[in-house]
């Protein structure tokens, strides 16, 4: 007997105090849930210095020169709204699923408030543009089901009609966006609903890629879970054309080119310093 109301006094005194405390009995059940759940995390990765992190529009942490990431723990497991600002970037918002006691890995892509492009002039510069090209070119290999783009660092890149094949040759190398519950896919599509002309990864990472069709330059994040971004960064009327001329795209010295028939241009997606 006495047992029995010790446990009852344990199950129910803790409920009896946070009622005491104003907290609905479909609350506390839901703190329960979440207790018996376990919590989750976000690491928010390499996203710079001076960019602050908000979740559910609550600040929750800032990088630093010495810490370019962002960790948040102890959340509850359930859909998320993650933001991320950096002065003179576009705010980056997208949801974010928590899963109880795993720690949930994204990769932002920051681009510049206002991108801009400037035509290469120099003839110096377009004579080592022109071969980062031409090396691109000879290393592309057509297939009956596409051109391969890129065959390196453990990813085919594909194109083929408007759509763009991602396939990871090593499971181990697989990013955590391509993992659910456990179980990762080695491959990914992409669609653009136009022509895919070119592609080129963004900043030499592998969580975006630049996607080029006749009139229109794209900034797409690999990353789909809970929708895939995809930015509108330029369209051929910016350059006073109505299509581009046998478009592509290079990254060259860390940075991405356009070229339109004989024309070079240089994609800024950084700010411009004044």
């Amino acid at each position: 007997m006495l047992s029995t109301l010790i446990l009852i006094f344990f199950v129910v005194g803790p409920v009896l105090l946070l009622m005491a405390s104003g907290y609905s009995f479909k609350e506390i059940i839901s703190l329960t849930k979440v207790n018996l759940q376990g919590t989750g995390g976000i690491y928010v990765s390499d996203i710079g210095t001076d960019t602050t992190v908000f979740l559910d529009n609550k600040e929750v942490g800032r990088s630093s020169f010495l810490d370019r990431s962002v960790l948040v723990q102890q959340l509850s497991p359930k859909i998320h709204t993650l933001k991320v600002q950096k002065p003179g970037f576009r705010e980056w918002t997208k949801k974010v699923s928590v899963l109880p006691k795993k720690v949930t890995e994204i990769n932002p892509v920051l681009i510049a408030e206002k991108v801009s492009f400037e035509k290469i002039n120099d003839k110096n510069s377009i004579k080592s543009i022109t071969e980062a090209f031409s090396k691109k070119t000879e290393e592309a290999i057509s297939t009956s089901s596409g051109k391969i783009v890129f065959d390196n660092g453990g990813i085919e890149v594909k194109i083929f009609s408007e759509l763009v094949k991602l396939k990871w040759s090593d499971m181990d190398e697989v990013p955590q966006f391509m993992c659910f519950y456990e179980r990762c896919d080695d491959f990914l599509n992409i669609s653009i609903t136009e022509s895919v002309k070119d592609v080129e990864w963004f900043k030499n990472s592998f969580y975006a890629l630049v996607i080029v069709s006749n009139d229109r330059v794209y900034l797409v994040e690999l990353d789909s879970r809970e929708g895939r971004i995809t930015t509108l960064v330029f369209t051929a009327a910016d350059f006073k054309v109505i299509t581009f001329n046998k478009p592509q795209v290079v990254s060259w010295k860390g940075k991405i080119y356009l070229k339109s028939g004989n024309n070079f241009y240089l994609l800024n997606f950084d700010p411009i310093s004044v």
